[in-house]
């Protein structure tokens, strides 16, 4: 398995309509417009690291998914329930944390074959006005590792 077969899984399971995203991106998160409305829910692939052993070939591969924040014209003291505050960015968390957790159930499943092996115990952390236009979400790093292709080929 190369390094575009694991963006095309990841591609795939991100596109799956059960995660549900609108756009995937991969690369510099710098590289994507988004100041386009029409693109989100987002989730964006950036390759970390790579780390080659012996027989084995280790991807960390950070992915990031982001949504628009919503806000109301009120004011937070005039809200009956001020802790929910006066955007829906407890829904966007929310949201976007559930369409990961999917996504890595999938990911589980689908990667584990051929030997190779995918780190269960995934870090969410999550982050909010990151960005110019108003956008919540979660950045994870999946942690794949798989029997080298030269080994597999024999070149070593």
């Amino acid at each position: 398995m190369t390094y575009y077969e694991i963006t095309d899984i990841l591609y795939d399971i991100l596109k799956d309509s059960r995660v549900g995203f609108s756009t995937i991106t991969h690369g510099s998160i710098e590289d994507v417009d988004l100041a386009r409305q029409t693109i989100f829910p987002l989730a964006h692939i950036t390759p970390a690291t790579a780390t080659i052993g012996e027989r084995t070939i280790t991807y960390n591969m950070n992915i990031a998914v982001l949504d628009i924040v919503d806000f109301n014209k009120k004011d937070l003291r005039d809200q009956a329930i001020p802790f929910e505050g006066i955007d829906n960015k407890m829904d966007v968390l929310s949201d976007l944390l559930v369409r990961l957790q999917i996504a890595a159930d999938i990911i589980n499943r689908k990667i584990d074959i051929n030997n190779v092996d995918i780190d269960t115990n995934i870090n969410c952390t999550p982050f909010v006005d990151r960005f110019e236009n108003q956008l919540a979400g979660w950045e994870t790093t999946f942690v794949i590792t798989l029997p080298s292709s030269a080994v597999n080929q024999g070149a070593c």
